[in-house]
């Protein structure tokens, strides 16, 4: 039922937009634009850091509230030291410059961790303004079209009806998901102006043993 985000791709006049160029980033400040994806092949040796973080260190987890040069600080300080892990953290950083320079904020919540279980199985919205995901190893963020969301069914529910049979997903219409390495800008509930509009997204199912990567950033006040 996934189909997987469309690599050429896609006009911003359907809601999202997708493209390989870091600029698309800039899409997400349109009214209609409610996901923005930068779709990016990693290199090889940010996944091999990626994969030994996932291998030999199954419970990291970082939260941390800074400016970028205090976070890449953090980064290194945690994760093992070797030459490809310094070329991941230098990924990362990218990454926070690029949302303090879209949106200046006073700071960023970042938050880097190894889940070896859906950290949110269930669709859902967030209550903040923008969220940047980003998965370096393992599934990557699933999500949901707008017009292929029945809002109502969003919230506690059975555990034992699932988001693909309680009526959430229309009928006719599929799960989206985006690839390892995409750098996702995810609208939520309090975007100014979004209210009903956030984007309805979850963690992929994982099967026995797998693990993933997963780094989200917040703007602060976002």
């Amino acid at each position: 039922m996934s189909s997987a985000l469309a690599r050429t791709g896609n006009p911003a006049s359907v809601g999202w937009a997708a493209a390989s160029q870091p600029a698309v980033w800039a899409e997400i400040y349109e009214p209609e634009v409610y996901l923005s994806a930068w779709q990016r092949s990693l290199d090889a040796s940010v996944r091999r850091a990626a994969e030994q973080v996932v291998a030999q260190s199954p419970g990291f987890g970082l939260r941390r509230s800074g400016r970028p040069g205090a976070l890449r600080e953090e980064l290194l300080a945690r994760l093992p030291a070797s030459k490809d892990m310094a070329l991941l953290v230098a990924d990362i950083g990218q990454l926070l410059d690029m949302m303090m320079e879209l949106f200046a904020p006073p700071a960023l919540g970042l938050r880097l961790e190894v889940a070896e279980r859906a950290s949110c199985p269930r669709f859902h919205v967030d209550r903040l303004g923008v969220r940047l995901v980003c998965t370096y190893w393992g599934p990557a963020t699933e999500w949901l079209e707008h017009d292929a969301v029945d809002r109502t069914w969003l919230g506690p529910r059975s555990v034992d009806v699932s988001d693909e049979d309680c009526g959430l997903i229309r009928p006719g219409h599929s799960i989206r998901q985006a690839q390892t390495g995409d750098a996702l800008l995810l609208k939520g509930e309090g975007w100014d102006g979004n209210d009903g509009r956030g984007v309805v997204h979850r963690s992929p199912p994982l099967q026995g043993g797998e693990r993933r990567l997963v780094l989200s950033v917040d703007p602060a006040g976002a």
